[in-house]
């Protein structure tokens, strides 16, 4: 079950890599985890992994600055 791309407007281009721009997608529709790591079958810590450099390049700290910040 592979979910659309949301189209994002950030007001910069951050050095997210492919798969961290995925994850950013697929967390901003609301997946957790473990629905992640099944859709992009990949491990769990692997999404933990993706998710800590997001929001590590984009400076937030949790889902919600997230979606301010790329304005959804």
């Amino acid at each position: 079950m592979l979910l659309a791309a949301i189209p994002v407007a950030l007001p910069y281009e951050p050095k997210l890599v492919p798969r961290e721009k995925e994850v950013m997608h697929l967390v901003l529709q609301g997946l957790n985890t473990r629905e992640i790591s099944q859709v992009m079958n990949i491990m769990e810590s692997t999404v933990c992994t993706y998710r800590a450099n997001i929001f590590r390049k984009l400076k937030v700290k949790n889902v919600k600055d997230l979606a301010a910040k790329v304005r959804v």
